[in-house]
């Protein structure tokens, strides 16, 4: 009956012990990418679900920095709002920004949440838009078509120069 006690004291005292241990070396924010394979294509997929499987914020920031680190740079840069629309309690913008030297076009979508008041992308359609809106579906239409015009511009330019330099 003495060694009761005794057993459940030394059994608190290695929970205890354990759970300290966890604390210590524990990272919250998740053990980062050279935790994950990304040796192949498949290797890499994998390792893509399980960050996200484990929430792992740390590599999430890592693969972000590694894919876009200046496209956000020149993006950020370059925006510019044209033109802002309000479409069914929805906020249409219609964006330009550079994007790796090109002109491109967007109309990007925003929800207000009400519990927040904050504003949130929300995605939006010119085909679901001319079901109430022709007019404003045609417009969104034109207004993203100038990316492809500027696309094609640049691409054309680059070829005239190419065919110049030789």
């Amino acid at each position: 009956m003495k060694l009761v006690p005794i057993i459940a004291s030394s059994i608190a005292v290695l929970v205890s012990t354990l759970s300290s241990f966890h604390v210590w070396t524990h990272d919250p924010l998740g053990k980062g990418l050279a935790g994950y394979d990304f040796s192949t294509p498949e290797a890499a997929c994998k390792s893509r679900l399980q960050i996200n499987a484990n929430q792992d914020f740390r590599a999430s920031l890592e693969l972000q920095e590694l894919t876009a680190s200046q496209k956000f740079d020149e993006n950020i840069e370059t925006l510019s709002v044209h033109k802002e629309v309000n479409s069914r309690g929805q906020k249409l913008l219609f964006i330009s920004y550079n994007n790796n030297g090109r002109s491109t076009y967007e109309v990007q979508g925003f929800e207000k949440k009400a519990d927040s008041g904050m504003w949130f992308p929300k995605y939006v359609s010119s085909y679901s838009v001319k079901q109430y809106d022709p007019g404003l579906a045609e417009e969104m239409d034109s207004w993203k078509a100038l990316s492809d015009e500027s696309s094609a511009m640049a691409t054309f330019s680059e070829v005239v120069k190419q065919l110049g330099e030789k």
